[in-house]
């Protein structure tokens, strides 16, 4: 599959800075409108790459970057729920500030995206809602949700995150799988809502 930039970071002058994981078999224009809709809400986009566990890794590490600049993050995740996860625990705004530290993560939010409880794997998951002869990936170690806010933009219209797993986490966008393309204003608008700012 070769190298791929696995997530953009969206950094907006009076909001919180917007971290977006994309699918696997997206390329960087596949979020062009949506990065597009939020640079016209003053943001600025820079493209990190990395493979799964790397990625984690990386992820872990850019965001830790911004926290250090007091930045407060907000983690929108398309196919990286699992990444995200796993990436996460321990920079939640709220405790971080609870230390007198600054900067955080103050929101997770999943877009047609897996929340994955530490243990289990993303296909597991996939196997419950009856698609099975799928390729395991790596167990999740950690879950940022157990600690961080959550929120889900559910894509009523998605064959690849089954509805019914979805309904567990509201925010709904008549679309399919990639709201990215499909939905952008209401995307932005649901991220609007969730971290406060409309």
């Amino acid at each position: 599959m070769g190298k791929q930039e696995w997530y953009r970071t969206i950094t907006p002058t009076t909001k919180p800075t917007v971290v977006i994981i994309y699918g696997g078999w997206h390329v960087p224009e596949s979020h062009e409108k949506l990065i597009t809709a939020l640079q016209k809400a003053g943001c600025e986009t820079r493209p990190p790459t990395a493979d799964l566990y790397n990625t984690s890794d990386l992820i872990r590490s850019y965001i830790s970057s911004l926290m250090r600049a007091g930045r407060t993050v907000v983690a929108i995740m398309h196919y990286g729920g699992q990444v995200r996860s796993n990436s996460l625990v321990g920079l939640c705004l709220g405790t971080r500030a609870s230390q007198g530290l600054r900067g955080g993560v103050s929101h997770l939010i999943y877009m047609a995206a897996f929340a994955v409880p530490e243990g289990t794997a993303m296909m597991g998951k996939v196997k419950e809602f009856g698609h099975m002869n799928l390729v395991p990936l790596a167990r999740s170690t950690t879950a940022a949700c157990r600690e961080i806010p959550v929120a889900y933009i559910r894509c009523t219209a998605d064959m690849t995150v089954p509805l019914d797993y979805q309904n567990s986490f509201t925010f709904d966008l008549a679309t399919g799988h990639c709201p990215n393309l499909t939905a952008v204003d209401g995307v932005v608008d649901a991220l609007n809502k969730i971290v406060g700012t409309k």
